[in-house]
């Protein structure tokens, strides 16, 4: 099996949604395949391994709206499979530039077998999407976290970025929302400082043109919003702080399909 579907959430609603609202985890896991088993490295319990935290979040977004989680279970420096089906797809080299030990020598069988849990990947997405879609509007949330901390540079400020495909008219509205439920205060991000009003921002820290928001670009279409959803992990590091996240998030997207005029799920 190349994905997983961790959490298929019951609908509580007093009346039938007109959209489904599915997420996506593609870096959900730092763990390396049974064939590869005793190669590990140390990369893949951080940001490099796998989006820390992202998998929690969709799991809790998921169980407020109703709908399911699709989520790679290998990480992605054994094969990415938020970027097209190339070289870019297995990265040889870590941030510092020294070689994956995992991806140094791969034997034929090995290559297939990723390449296989790429196209796994997205075929069990696609399918998900089709499903949903023949019965109304599709909104899939492609959810990410990332680091604070890159390299030598200075901290990033934003703390939820939101990265728009061409063209992707919910995803502005989404980012819209966002910026006024942070303002009015009702809804803190959890730190190690306590609660504080999240900065939000749009195409940060990377915009939808990246390759990071492949997933975003190659579902969206008529009937298929999508939106590529960038969370600091430094807000999801226990189960308390990533409620405060999936409730921002689940109630901006509420808020902005209903200003679409369509109808969601009760997140209540």
């Amino acid at each position: 099996m190349t994905t997983t579907r961790p959490h298929i959430a019951a609908t509580a609603t007093a009346a039938p949604a007109t959209v489904e609202i599915l997420y996506c985890v593609p870096h959900a896991s730092g763990d390396l395949p049974h064939w590869l088993e005793g190669r590990e490295t140390e990369v893949l319990a951080t940001h490099e391994g796998y989006d820390i935290g992202a998998y929690d979040l969709a799991v809790e977004m998921a169980a407020r709206t109703g709908g399911e989680v699709v989520a790679a279970v290998m990480s992605r420096t054994v094969i990415d499979v938020n970027r097209m089906l190339n070289a870019d797809a297995i990265p040889r080299c870590d941030q510092q530039g020294r070689p994956f030990a995992h991806n140094v020598g791969m034997k034929p069988g090995d290559l297939a077998a990723r390449l296989d849990t790429w196209r796994g990947f997205h075929g069990d997405l696609g399918r998900t999407v089709e499903a949903a879609l023949a019965s109304g509007g599709v909104v899939l949330v492609d959810t990410h976290s990332f680091t604070r901390q890159l390299g030598e540079g200075a901290p990033r400020i934003v703390d939820i970025g939101v990265c728009a495909p061409e063209g992707g008219g919910f995803a502005l509205r989404l980012f819209r929302t966002l910026e006024d439920l942070a303002a009015s205060g009702r809804f803190l991000v959890q730190d190690e400082t306590g609660g504080r009003v999240p900065a939000i921002r749009l195409d940060e820290p990377y915009p939808g043109a990246h390759p990071g928001a492949f997933i975003g670009r190659t579902y969206h279409r008529p009937g298929v919003d999508t939106v590529t959803l960038e969370v600091c992990d430094d807000l999801l590091r226990s189960a308390q702080a990533v409620d405060r996240v999936a409730d921002l998030i689940v109630a901006a997207i509420a808020a902005a399909l209903n200003s679409n005029q369509r109808r969601v799920p009760d997140a209540t």
